[in-house]
């Protein structure tokens, strides 16, 4: 569902804004999941990356194994996942999920950052983890207050996402090549999808 929420928002925004077609834009999915990425770039012509591509990209140029924390216990085995199949086993040492996601971790301020203390702390003490990565756009905010209380880097996914794209931007789809015949999408996406 969220895959197809990232295309379909992508083809309303491209409807309003010719820029979100150029190649030289650069568009980030800004969820930690990264849904729907593939396919975005399938369509895209212009750049497009992830919020965990991005940023863990970001963190491997550093050096030494990302842990990786984020609200929600959904989000441990996707993540899991994702990281497999990107191909950053080998620069993760962990992964650790807070019981609270995005909104309501930052509606409990106090609570989430002890929360996120002590699965940084797990990563950095049974795992070695060399840096921090706290994951999610909901999770904005909480890096300098875990930086300040951790013997490691601490990193914020949105942060390190945005430094990526600078430093290293990614590389210009193609878009698609020619029309698909579609079905109950919406009017926006069918339209973007048919007039390749």
């Amino acid at each position: 569902m969220a895959a197809y929420a990232t295309l379909d928002a992508f083809a309303h925004a491209s409807r309003k804004s010719a820029s979100a077609l150029r190649p030289d834009t650069t568009i980030l999915v800004a969820c930690f999941g990264d849904p729907g990425l593939d396919a975005l770039s399938d369509i895209a012509r212009c750049s497009v990356t992830g919020m965990a591509r991005a940023s863990l990209l970001g963190c491997r140029a550093k050096g030494g194994r990302t842990g990786i924390v984020t609200g929600g216990k959904a989000w441990g085995p996707m993540l899991a996942n994702l990281v497999a199949t990107e191909g950053f086993t080998d620069s993760v040492a962990g992964i650790r999920t807070t019981p609270d996601s995005g909104e309501r971790a930052s509606l409990q301020h106090a609570q989430t950052v002890q929360a996120l203390l002590s699965v940084s702390r797990d990563l950095i003490e049974k795992e070695g983890a060399d840096q921090i990565l706290i994951g999610g756009a909901g999770m904005i905010g909480f890096r300098s207050e875990l930086a300040a209380c951790l013997p490691v880097p601490v990193y914020c996914s949105f942060e390190e996402s945005l430094a990526s794209i600078v430093s290293r931007p990614p590389v210009p789809g193609g878009g698609l090549n020619a029309p698909l015949a579609v079905n109950n999408l919406g009017s926006d996406l069918a339209s973007l999808l048919l007039e390749g």
